[in-house]
């Protein structure tokens, strides 16, 4: 029994690292060039994104690839009766079942840490990396396009230029949005210092417009600063690149600020009571009500976040809970069409309910343990599929 065992876990196991290593390959070329091109990225830099890219790619491919290597395997085995001789000799399916359950929990764990460790991991290297290479970047746009447009700190910079000569920008012009102003020269460069996060602009007879006043300078330098992508401040980031450890803390700050603007509101209601005034306090309120708002909204996404992670990650155990029983009980030696009836389900509910679940969860019109629903739904249709081979 145990070389049977280990007979079934060895062949899943060489189908499985082929075809990731394949599929890896393929999602690797497709992040990494979809990147280079949505910015503008140089070669050299677009290498760079690769080991980066890995976490994002492998949280999607994992799940997939032990799928359709325990479709494959166990559509063989079924397809060659090997399932019914084992029966014959009094071996009920789920003795063959149950290692590759293990090793499916197993993977389900590895997922989970790899949801977590893309998000905070691999993305702030891959956006450090473009920051790293934003001053080619906007030499390559400039010589392409003659314009580059891009958002540093809480400004928006327009660029424009009739040519470039090397690293010489001839008759160049900036746009500030936020603050308003509008530079001209006769020539510039640029200069980005990723360590400092500054980008820095040296003109040559430049006319600066700001308002209705005109500023001349014959040489002048302009700093703009650059975010650092390792340098986050999690107060402002995307509930969705969180660490999972960091939740706790940020779920009391939101719960901070909530309690907060709360407690102001009250004491403006008061005052608006004593004085018989409410349009002192009106501006005020409005302002406090949008802070609760906006606190609330982040707070559902926080709470949301972890069980999307952990329901995401365990997809890979539930898809091998759902196809293992499902290619027994087709019986077909097509290992491809059992694959692809194994996935159907999968898209036509797991999909659809975990972004059902994921959507009512982050608007707070359902507690965050449904984004568990779709994995829920197959672990039904699984145990049911469980149930029917060993009756047969």
């Amino acid at each position: 029994m145990k070389l049977f065992l280990r007979y079934i876990l060895l062949d899943i196991l060489k189908i499985y690292f082929a075809a990731l290593l394949l599929l890896t390959l393929l999602l690797v070329m497709v992040i990494v060039v979809n990147e280079a091109i949505d910015q503008g990225l140089p070669l050299q830099h677009a290498i760079l994104l690769i080991p980066f890219t890995l976490p994002e790619q492998l949280r999607l491919s994992v799940p997939m690839t032990l799928l359709l290597a325990t479709t494959i395997s166990f559509s063989r085995m079924a397809g060659n009766n090997e399932i019914i001789a084992a029966k014959s000799l009094g071996i009920a399916p789920w003795r063959l079942m149950w290692p590759v359950w293990v090793l499916a929990l197993v993977f389900s764990l590895l997922c989970v840490w790899m949801n977590d460790f893309a998000v905070t991991w691999g993305r702030s290297r891959m956006t450090s990396v473009v920051y790293r290479a934003l001053e080619d970047i906007i030499y390559a746009k400039l010589s392409k396009d003659g314009k580059f447009e891009g958002q540093f700190g809480d400004d928006e910079y327009t660029i424009t230029v009739e040519r470039v000569e090397g690293k010489k920008l001839i008759f160049p012009a900036i746009v500030s949005q936020k603050k308003q102003w509008t530079a001209q020269m006769d020539e510039a460069e640029i200069h980005v210092d990723y360590d400092q996060a500054v980008l820095t602009i040296a003109f040559t007879n430049l006319l600066m417009s700001t308002g209705n006043d005109t500023l001349q300078y014959h040489q002048k330098t302009i700093p703009i600063p650059i975010p650092n992508p390792e340098n986050v401040n999690l107060d402002a980031t995307s509930p969705s690149e969180v660490p999972m450890e960091a939740m706790d803390d940020q779920v009391r700050k939101c719960k901070a600020r909530i309690a907060a603007a709360q407690r102001k509101m009250a004491s403006l209601t008061a005052f608006s009571l004593a004085t018989g005034d409410s349009s002192l306090a009106a501006s005020a309120w409005y302002h406090c009500e949008m802070e609760v708002a906006g606190a609330t909204r982040r707070l559902q996404r926080l709470h949301t976040e972890s069980p999307r992670r952990w329901a995401n990650g365990f997809s890979c155990f539930f898809f091998v809970w759902l196809g293992v029983p499902l290619a027994i009980r087709l019986q077909r030696a097509d290992v491809f069409s059992s694959f692809f009836a194994c996935f159907l389900p999968i898209l036509a509910l797991y999909y659809p309910f975990l972004m059902y679940g994921v959507n009512s969860a982050k608007a707070g019109t359902l507690p965050p343990s449904f984004v568990w629903i779709g994995n829920l739904c197959l672990g039904i249709i699984g145990y049911w599929f469980v149930k029917q081979i060993h009756k047969n």
